[in-house]
Protein backbone atom coordinates (compact mmCIF):
# COMPACT_ATOMS: atom_id res chain seq x y z
CA UNK A 1 0.00 0.00 0.00
CA UNK A 2 1.38 3.32 -0.77
CA UNK A 3 1.87 6.23 1.74
CA UNK A 4 0.31 9.35 1.57
CA UNK A 5 2.82 12.15 1.36
CA UNK A 6 3.08 15.40 3.88
CA UNK A 7 2.53 17.06 1.02
CA UNK A 8 -0.99 15.36 -0.32
CA UNK A 9 -2.26 14.97 3.49
CA UNK A 10 -1.63 18.73 3.70
CA UNK A 11 -3.55 19.48 0.20
CA UNK A 12 -6.52 17.42 1.43
CA UNK A 13 -6.56 19.36 4.95
CA UNK A 14 -6.63 23.01 3.06
CA UNK A 15 -9.20 21.84 0.74
CA UNK A 16 -11.09 20.72 4.02
CA UNK A 17 -10.29 23.77 5.91
CA UNK A 18 -11.59 26.10 2.88
CA UNK A 19 -15.06 23.97 2.18
CA UNK A 20 -15.61 23.87 5.47
CA UNK A 21 -15.30 28.00 6.39
CA UNK A 22 -17.22 28.45 2.62
CA UNK A 23 -20.23 26.59 4.33
CA UNK A 24 -20.13 28.42 7.72
CA UNK A 25 -19.58 31.89 5.66
CA UNK A 26 -22.55 30.98 3.47
CA UNK A 27 -24.83 29.66 5.91
CA UNK A 28 -23.91 33.01 8.06
CA UNK A 29 -24.12 35.76 4.92
CA UNK A 30 -25.68 33.88 2.52
CA UNK A 31 -24.19 32.33 -0.75
CA UNK A 32 -24.39 35.89 -2.75
CA UNK A 33 -23.08 37.57 -0.20
CA UNK A 34 -20.28 35.32 0.42
CA UNK A 35 -16.92 36.18 -1.83
CA UNK A 36 -14.15 33.97 -2.66
CA UNK A 37 -11.72 36.58 -1.07
CA UNK A 38 -13.84 36.27 2.06
CA UNK A 39 -13.22 32.31 2.27
CA UNK A 40 -9.35 33.08 1.67
CA UNK A 41 -9.56 35.45 4.63
CA UNK A 42 -11.17 32.84 6.78
CA UNK A 43 -8.94 29.81 5.94
CA UNK A 44 -5.87 32.22 5.55
CA UNK A 45 -4.51 31.20 1.95
CA UNK A 46 -4.92 32.76 -1.36
CA UNK A 47 -6.92 33.43 -3.59
CA UNK A 48 -4.65 31.31 -5.89
CA UNK A 49 -4.93 28.18 -3.82
CA UNK A 50 -8.79 28.51 -3.62
CA UNK A 51 -8.79 28.30 -7.07
CA UNK A 52 -5.94 25.37 -7.07
CA UNK A 53 -9.01 22.96 -4.88
CA UNK A 54 -12.32 24.55 -6.75
CA UNK A 55 -12.67 26.12 -9.95
CA UNK A 56 -15.78 28.82 -8.23
CA UNK A 57 -17.54 29.48 -5.26
CA UNK A 58 -20.43 27.16 -6.67
CA UNK A 59 -17.85 23.77 -6.31
CA UNK A 60 -18.41 24.30 -2.67
CA UNK A 61 -22.19 23.35 -2.73
CA UNK A 62 -21.61 20.59 -5.67
CA UNK A 63 -19.45 19.07 -2.95
CA UNK A 64 -22.48 18.84 -0.57
CA UNK A 65 -23.68 16.43 -3.32
CA UNK A 66 -20.82 14.48 -3.58
CA UNK A 67 -21.21 13.38 -0.25
CA UNK A 68 -24.92 12.51 -0.29
CA UNK A 69 -24.21 10.73 -3.45
CA UNK A 70 -21.11 8.78 -1.98
CA UNK A 71 -23.14 7.90 1.05
CA UNK A 72 -26.03 6.62 -0.86
CA UNK A 73 -23.25 4.53 -3.07
CA UNK A 74 -21.23 3.22 -0.10
CA UNK A 75 -23.92 2.70 2.74
CA UNK A 76 -27.50 2.93 0.94
CA UNK A 77 -27.31 0.83 -1.99
CA UNK A 78 -26.32 -2.73 -0.93
CA UNK A 79 -28.84 -2.57 1.89
CA UNK A 80 -31.77 -1.89 -0.08
CA UNK A 81 -31.03 -5.12 -2.41
CA UNK A 82 -33.12 -8.03 -1.79
CA UNK A 83 -36.38 -5.99 -0.45
CA UNK A 84 -39.83 -5.70 -1.89
CA UNK A 85 -40.06 -2.63 -4.30
CA UNK A 86 -42.35 -0.85 -1.93
CA UNK A 87 -40.18 -0.83 0.83
CA UNK A 88 -36.96 -0.65 -0.71
CA UNK A 89 -38.69 2.70 -1.68
CA UNK A 90 -39.74 3.32 1.80
CA UNK A 91 -36.15 2.61 3.04
CA UNK A 92 -34.27 4.54 0.17
CA UNK A 93 -36.23 7.82 1.79
CA UNK A 94 -35.74 7.02 5.28
CA UNK A 95 -31.72 7.05 4.21
CA UNK A 96 -32.42 10.20 2.78
CA UNK A 97 -33.85 12.17 5.65
CA UNK A 98 -31.28 10.13 7.74
CA UNK A 99 -28.23 11.62 6.32
CA UNK A 100 -30.11 14.80 5.98
CA UNK A 101 -30.53 14.92 9.85
CA UNK A 102 -27.55 13.72 10.98
CA UNK A 103 -25.53 16.25 8.36
CA UNK A 104 -25.71 20.23 10.12
CA UNK A 105 -28.63 21.48 9.67
CA UNK A 106 -27.15 24.65 7.66
CA UNK A 107 -25.88 22.37 5.15
CA UNK A 108 -29.18 21.26 4.50
CA UNK A 109 -30.32 24.76 3.63
CA UNK A 110 -27.48 25.88 1.74
CA UNK A 111 -28.49 22.03 -0.21
CA UNK A 112 -32.24 23.50 -0.69
CA UNK A 113 -31.40 26.72 -2.15
CA UNK A 114 -33.79 27.35 -4.69
CA UNK A 115 -30.90 28.45 -7.49
CA UNK A 116 -29.43 25.12 -7.02
CA UNK A 117 -29.46 23.36 -10.31
CA UNK A 118 -27.62 20.29 -9.00
CA UNK A 119 -30.45 19.63 -6.70
CA UNK A 120 -32.64 18.08 -10.07
CA UNK A 121 -29.77 16.29 -11.56
CA UNK A 122 -31.01 13.47 -12.45
CA UNK A 123 -27.83 11.89 -13.67
CA UNK A 124 -26.81 11.75 -9.75
CA UNK A 125 -25.55 8.58 -8.03
CA UNK A 126 -29.33 8.84 -5.72
CA UNK A 127 -31.30 9.43 -8.46
CA UNK A 128 -30.45 6.62 -10.68
CA UNK A 129 -30.21 4.10 -8.02
CA UNK A 130 -34.07 5.30 -6.99
CA UNK A 131 -34.99 4.61 -10.80
CA UNK A 132 -33.34 1.03 -10.69
CA UNK A 133 -35.31 0.86 -7.51
CA UNK A 134 -38.88 1.61 -9.73
CA UNK A 135 -37.72 0.01 -13.11
CA UNK A 136 -37.24 -2.99 -10.62
CA UNK A 137 -40.64 -2.97 -9.34
CA UNK A 138 -42.40 -2.63 -12.15
CA UNK A 139 -40.30 -5.53 -13.85
CA UNK A 140 -41.22 -7.73 -10.65
CA UNK A 141 -44.92 -6.50 -10.86
CA UNK A 142 -44.72 -5.18 -7.34
CA UNK A 143 -45.47 -1.71 -8.66
CA UNK A 144 -48.35 -0.92 -10.86
CA UNK A 145 -47.86 -0.01 -14.81
CA UNK A 146 -50.63 2.96 -13.84
CA UNK A 147 -47.72 5.91 -14.04
CA UNK A 148 -44.19 5.43 -15.77
CA UNK A 149 -40.67 5.40 -13.56
CA UNK A 150 -40.16 8.96 -14.48
CA UNK A 151 -43.64 10.02 -12.74
CA UNK A 152 -43.60 7.92 -9.80
CA UNK A 153 -39.68 9.16 -9.28
CA UNK A 154 -40.57 12.88 -9.41
CA UNK A 155 -43.82 12.55 -6.79
CA UNK A 156 -41.80 10.39 -4.58
CA UNK A 157 -38.56 13.27 -4.62
CA UNK A 158 -41.28 16.54 -4.40
CA UNK A 159 -42.92 15.01 -1.18
CA UNK A 160 -39.55 14.43 0.20
CA UNK A 161 -38.50 17.43 -0.83
CA UNK A 162 -41.32 19.02 0.83
CA UNK A 163 -40.95 17.09 3.87
CA UNK A 164 -37.16 18.42 4.10
CA UNK A 165 -38.60 21.84 3.36
CA UNK A 166 -40.80 21.82 5.58
CA UNK A 167 -38.14 20.27 8.46
CA UNK A 168 -35.84 23.53 7.40
CA UNK A 169 -38.82 25.98 8.04
CA UNK A 170 -39.61 24.45 11.15
CA UNK A 171 -35.57 24.66 12.54
CA UNK A 172 -35.16 20.85 12.81
CA UNK A 173 -37.68 20.89 15.74
CA UNK A 174 -39.25 17.06 14.45
CA UNK A 175 -37.41 13.80 13.71
CA UNK A 176 -37.20 14.06 9.85
CA UNK A 177 -36.25 10.52 9.54
CA UNK A 178 -39.71 9.66 10.99
CA UNK A 179 -41.69 12.57 9.05
CA UNK A 180 -40.38 10.84 5.91
CA UNK A 181 -41.08 7.68 6.71
CA UNK A 182 -44.70 7.77 7.36
CA UNK A 183 -45.32 10.47 4.12
CA UNK A 184 -43.59 7.91 1.88
CA UNK A 185 -45.31 5.02 3.44
CA UNK A 186 -48.33 6.42 3.14
CA UNK A 187 -47.52 7.44 -0.35
CA UNK A 188 -46.26 4.09 -2.24
CA UNK A 189 -49.15 2.25 -1.96
CA UNK A 190 -50.45 4.65 -5.16
CA UNK A 191 -48.22 2.69 -6.66
CA UNK A 192 -48.09 -0.88 -5.36
CA UNK A 193 -49.92 -3.53 -7.58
Amino acid sequence: MKKTSSRALQARKTRRKLFKNAIKLIEKHGFDNVKIEDICKQSKVSVGAFYHYFNSKTEIITELYKQIDSYFETEVADKIKGVNSNDCIVLFFRHFAKFISNNHFYHVRILYGTQNEVLIDKERFMYVLLKEIIDNGKEKKELNDTYNTEFIEDFLLMLARGVILDWILNEGKYDLEEKMWSNISAASPLFAT
